[in-house]
């Protein structure tokens, strides 16, 4: 039997907590009528009840108190401990910019600098965040030239229709989405999602990236800063495409972590190339039910997935996707070469062999 992959949990508050938490929800629903600022309050008070309650309840209260997110609880936890020493109702940084500032990616240095900014008047909008960040990080924000296509004339594995994120291998239909409850789930992980390189508009309601890729844009000649999520698109050559660039994008130090959902393909070559690079795998136990953006219904994937981790909070990815299936670490890899010339598989031997 394959149980649902993210069942609500039950809520089970430790005898001493009640009160604590009841204060808490009643304390975070009167800021919420209030003004921006308040968001470093509400972080602390999160902060607050989450080490509060017993291990894996806090999931469970965020929902039944205000129907909220993981994603979204962490990012105000960011802000909360990005802008504790700071009054922030003397700033004019509007709420996006607030999130992008406290991502763990962001250098302190640009932190440090769009604060002085702000404290010295100046109202301060994402793109002039994100100019900072990109200065601090030691590049500009690149102006791409017209991107080549991602289907060469003529290719025979295009598909008559346009590859959106999350297609489902083997079916034909490329128009779905990675769920939300997976999305929280790697915004625990990692943060904050700074880059999606292979996404589209309809998708970024769910992921939340401060910078995605549309086809158009072509993520594979864009650099993939900071902390990344990637689903590609599922075509045989751009899997391994995005795959490498992942990989190039990781020794060059431009990303610094990366979740990556894939299709378990292990018998593939662009699997096991990037598998060998992960520090961490979970095998979901079941197939994901990705949205569809027309439809607005989950639907089953043809082929089970596999969720890659690169970076060094193995121990957290282990914690976060604990619940959804199969955890490996990635101790060695095959040596680079051809696909092993294995036999076919023989029927199974009689009890008398």
């Amino acid at each position: 039997m394959t149980p649902d992959l993210f069942p609500d949990a039950t809520l089970v508050v430790a005898p001493a907590l009640p009160d604590l938490a009841n204060q808490a929800a009643h304390e975070i629903r009167a800021l919420l009528t209030r003004t921006r600022e308040n968001l470093v309050l509400i972080g602390q008070k999160l902060q607050t009840v989450k080490a509060a309650l017993p291990h894996g309840q806090w999931e469970a209260w965020l929902r039944r108190e205000f129907d909220w997110s993981l994603s979204s609880a962490v990012k105000m936890m960011q802000v909360a401990d990005a802008f504790k020493s700071v009054t922030v109702t003397d700033l004019q940084i509007d709420v996006r910019s607030l999130y992008q500032l406290a991502a763990p990616s962001t250098p302190e240095a640009a932190r440090a600098e769009a604060i002085t900014l702000a404290q010295n008047g100046a109202a301060l909008a994402l793109p002039t965040v994100q100019a900072l960040i990109a200065k601090h990080r030691g590049v500009a924000l690149p102006v791409a030239p017209a991107p080549p296509p991602l289907f060469a004339e003529g290719d025979a594995e295009a598909p008559a229709a346009t590859i959106t994120p999350s297609g489902r291998f083997g079916s034909g239909d490329y128009e779905w989405y990675t769920p939300a409850e997976v999305i929280a789930r790697v915004r625990e992980v990692l943060g904050t999602i700074d880059t999606d390189p292979a996404s589209c508009a309809l998708a970024q309601e769910t992921v939340q990236a401060a910078t995605y890729y549309t086809q158009d844009d072509d993520g594979l000649h864009q650099p993939w800063y900071g902390a990344v999520f990637l689903n590609p698109p599922y075509k045989t050559t751009l899997l391994e495409r995005f795959g490498q660039k992942l990989l190039r994008e990781l020794d060059a130090g431009h990303t610094t972590a990366a979740i990556v959902l894939v299709n378990n393909g292990t018998e593939t070559d662009w699997f096991q190339t990037i598998a060998a690079q992960a520090h961490a795998i979970c095998f979901p136990d079941g197939r994901i039910h990705f949205a569809h953006a027309s439809r607005g219904t989950p639907g089953g994937s043809c082929q089970g997935q596999a969720v890659l981790y690169f970076g060094s909070h193995m121990q957290r990815f282990a914690e976060v996707f604990a619940a959804v299936g199969l955890l490996v670490q990635v101790v060695r890899a095959k040596d680079a070469g051809p696909q092993l010339a294995l036999p076919q598989a023989a029927g199974r031997p009689s009890a008398n062999s």
